[in-house]
């Protein structure tokens, strides 16, 4: 697909479905953007050793356009409740997604 036409694409996606939120990288200048809420997931199968519940995980699709880089740890704040990011679920060529969890300021 033309880059063009998949910029444009990002471009409403983010636009009709995203939501202001200001994106702040640990150690780095807070970034106001929009992020889309993603549907929650679950893991069927723990990690290596870990025990956890089956519970729904949390996700944003970042702009990696505005955004390159989201550490574990990046604080997003939307309607001024915060959010850490806990992990990234997978990298698409216009945005990143990324599990967040409540954060405890």
């Amino acid at each position: 697909m033309d880059s063009g036409l998949r910029a444009l694409m990002r471009d409403v996606n983010f636009a009709t479905f995203g939501v202001p939120a200001q994106i702040t990288v640990p150690d780095g200048v807070a970034v106001t953007t929009r992020v889309i809420w993603l549907t929650p997931g679950t893991e069927s199968v723990p990690v290596g050793n870990e025990i956890r519940r089956a519970e729904p995980r949390r996700a944003v699709a970042i702009r990696s356009d505005e955004v390159p880089a989201v550490p574990r740890g990046t604080v997003v704040t939307i309607d001024s409740e915060s959010w850490r990011v806990d992990g990234v679920d997978r990298l698409e060529g216009e945005h990143i997604r990324v599990f967040v969890v409540p954060h405890d300021q």
